[in-house]
């Protein structure tokens, strides 16, 4: 059971998670420094911390390899600001929550501006990719464009693919490891 963290809660129990750091404080300024997050998390024990970054995950992984910081600014919509070449091979939105919360992804350019914003990301590969990808190309001839989203993958427990299928998928990973080799990445 994950401890009451209401305000009026956190408030009645001050002695039993606050008091012990803030004993050597001399003034407001010692105070201010201490972790909020920190004191919050070490209400927690091993079990509740995994839960809650299961749920609730501080960073999502790429296909690039990054750990991207989630933005729970708004917490009806936690966001992720990622380059959108790495995010070559993610076929679908993430989700946290147990797969409930879709996470509203800023799309940004290699320069780190914003391109596109979407909690549908299939959807973005499928429809406006080809836009971005023009206009993205012209700005940054350097960089690495995917030419052909096709998701369509086989998957081990279907039966085998045909040779055109082979090749595709040949064709698909030769091109990911150009993408991630490419030293404007």
């Amino acid at each position: 059971m994950v401890p009451d963290s209401t305000e009026p809660a956190l408030l009645d129990s001050l002695d039993s998670w606050l008091l012990p750091f803030a004993l050597g404080a001399k003034n407001v300024s010692d105070l201010q420094r201490l972790d909020g997050v920190a004191l919050l998390l070490g209400r927690l024990d091993w079990e509740q911390r995994q839960q809650l970054e299961q749920e609730a995950p501080t960073h999502i992984r790429v296909p690039s390899g990054s750990r991207i910081p989630v933005d729970y600014s708004n917490p009806e919509a936690p966001a992720l600001a990622v380059r959108l070449q790495e995010l070559f091979g993610m076929r679908d939105t993430p989700r946290i929550g147990r797969g409930r919360v879709p996470i509203v992804l800023h799309l940004l350019s290699p320069a780190q501006r914003p391109v596109q914003v979407t909690s549908d990301l299939s959807s973005f590969w499928s429809e406006a990719y080809f836009e971005v990808k023009k206009d993205l190309k012209g700005r940054y001839p350097k960089h690495y464009w995917y030419r052909m989203i096709h998701w369509k993958l086989w998957r081990p427990t279907e039966r085998s693919p045909s040779v055109e299928q082979q090749l595709f998928y040949a064709n698909f990973w030769f091109e990911m490891k150009l993408c991630f080799r490419s030293s404007a990445f």
